[in-house]
């Protein structure tokens, strides 16, 4: 069942993005754990950035996506359910970045450089951090240099010479729990989840989310009924349809949102259900 807002984690999506982009110092501190260097300052042109090459393509939302005092861009996704196809979900999010990076009649040498990094929480080998860049085959010492660069975190991953600081993050997202000291990077990552807990127009924002996705189900099996697609439709757009229905219909019916909640809720709706439906953010996944 969809969990309530107020028992969302930091490796929930949702609570991952706001406290990440609400908080640009502790994003650069994670960075900077990740890459094992200096991130002087970043920046984010826009929260959760959507990209949709044509209306009937796949949409791409990146989860955390940031650049900083070096034109680097950065897009962080937290992988929580399967890893399956993860190396070409990262060439497919590298792709996209690229085509938004560069317009039409901008030479190549203007790309930006690009890192994709995956937090898994899940299982997906020995190694705590998977970092690969082109290389050539006969000659692994050779790199292509095209300035990308594809990061795998595994919270399963061995501690085995790795940072005191790396292995309580890992810890904390394989787990949830953060370190003792509450100055560390996991100790003040989980003091925003806390207040995060507490926004009330956050919580309005996560309802919101959840009725549109139910829109988006009941639409997508309209659609799959008429163009005779139904069950490739509903593979993708059914899951979880009856447990956010009920999580909906319950927070309602016991007067869980109160009047700031259901005015931000049915404002966002209106505003945003459309345009994001076009742009792909829902119907295309």
């Amino acid at each position: 069942m969809a969990k309530k807002y107020e028992e969302l984690d930091f490796t929930d999506d949702f609570m991952f993005g706001k406290v990440l982009y609400n908080n640009p110092e502790l994003c650069r501190e994670l960075l900077e754990l990740i890459l094992n260097k200096k991130i002087r300052k970043i920046r984010f042109p826009e929260a959760q950035k959507s990209i949709s090459i044509t209306g009937d393509s796949k949409g791409v939302r990146f989860d955390i996506y940031t650049e900083d005092s070096e034109n680097i861009v950065y897009d962080v996704e937290m992988q929580t359910t399967s890893n399956e196809n993860l190396p070409k979900r990262s060439r497919y999010y590298h792709s996209m970045l690229d085509l938004s990076l560069i317009e039409k009649g901008m030479d190549y040498k203007e790309l930006k450089k690009c890192y994709v990094i995956f937090i898994c929480k899940k299982n997906i080998g020995r190694l705590p951090i998977y970092s690969y860049r082109m290389r050539c085959d006969a000659a692994p010492e050779i790199e292509l240099g095209d300035d990308t660069r594809t990061i795998f975190i595994n919270a399963y991953g061995s501690s085995k010479g790795i940072s005191k600081e790396l292995r309580e993050f890992l810890a904390y997202i394989k787990t949830g729990e953060p370190s003792n000291d509450p100055k560390s990077l996991t100790g003040k990552l989980q003091s925003c989840v806390i207040q995060a807990r507490k926004h009330k127009e956050w919580r309005a924002e996560y309802m919101t989310l959840l009725m549109k996705y139910q829109e988006m189900m009941e639409e997508g099996r309209k659609e799959g009924r008429k163009e005779g697609r139904k069950e490739g439709r509903k593979e993708g757009l059914e899951e979880g349809h009856n447990e956010i229905s009920q999580l909906v219909a319950a927070l309602i019916a016991d007067n869980r949102m109160d009047e700031l909640e259901r005015s931000t809720a049915d404002k966002m709706l209106q505003e945003q259900l459309l345009k994001e439906y076009k742009i792909g953010r829902y119907g295309n996944f």
